[in-house]
């Protein structure tokens, strides 16, 4: 079925909206942690990483994300 021009313009900004609010796609929250889409959905998958889910569509929030990075930090060791 053909997706209407409202159809188009109400997603866009469902996703404009999330995107105001923090919240990401695969492609956008990839690009921030320098991964690929596959590993932002395997990792989804396997709960490495906190998503929400809106209906269908999954989104990652930024504060998440940013959390996340930060718990991936490693000090280097003190023996010197």
């Amino acid at each position: 079925m053909k997706e209407t021009a409202v159809a188009r313009i109400t997603k866009r900004t469902r996703q404009d909206t999330l995107r105001a609010r923090g919240f990401l796609g695969y492609d956008e929250a990839a690009e921030l942690l320098g991964v690929s889409e596959t590993w932002m959905r395997r990792a989804r998958e396997e709960r490495k990483l906190p998503f929400h889910r809106f209906g269908r569509c999954v989104r990652f929030a930024v504060q998440d994300l940013d959390e996340f990075i930060a718990s991936t930090r490693y000090e280097p060791d003190d023996d010197e």
